[in-house]
């Protein structure tokens, strides 16, 4: 019998270059929405006022890959995926949300939205193919993993989220 919670786990991360698509296009949008109050003195933080705009991106695309997930999982009838997984995927979500807000605060709206789609295509399919091999777990991208025998890394993970930190800085 095969253990189908590595497959979920694909699956899952298959999704994620159109989710992050989504979230930070979306958040593009958002950040278009505050630039002509950004440079204006404001009484929240800045941390504060983004967190508040680009919470429903991230929370939607959180549900997106969950929805996603427990689909794969009624019809495979696997064991529950790896957390450890998912938790990488709402890192991933947190920083393409960072990104598309950015775009659509220092670029137009008409470039930053296209490149906030595009952007997360490029990082999910472009960097897994470029040798060295080793270079798709810093995506989050973890295809080839953990089959029955086989646990998941973590310098993957750390290696993951310090990649999706590096996008928040």
């Amino acid at each position: 019998s095969r253990d189908w919670s590595s497959d979920v786990c694909s699956s899952d991360l298959a999704v994620l270059p159109f989710v992050g698509g989504f979230v930070a296009a979306t958040a593009a949008w958002e950040g278009a929405r505050m630039r002509p109050f950004w440079w204006r003195p404001i009484v929240r933080s800045r941390l504060e006022v983004v967190a508040a705009a680009l919470a429903p991106s991230v929370i939607a695309g959180a549900l997106a890959v969950i929805a996603a997930t427990i689909v794969l999982l009624l019809r495979s009838g696997a064991t529950a995926p790896d957390l450890r997984v998912l938790g990488v995927v709402v890192v991933d979500l947190v920083a393409w949300s960072a990104v598309g807000c950015a775009l659509g605060l220092l670029t137009p709206l008409p470039i930053a939205l296209p490149v906030a789609v595009l952007l997360p295509f490029i990082w999910f399919a472009f960097v897994p193919a470029i040798y060295p091999v080793w270079l798709r777990h810093i995506t989050g991208s973890f295809r080839d993993c953990c089959e029955l025998s086989d646990d998941l890394s973590g310098a993957a993970i750390t290696g993951s989220v310090l990649a999706n930190l590096g996008f928040l800085s």
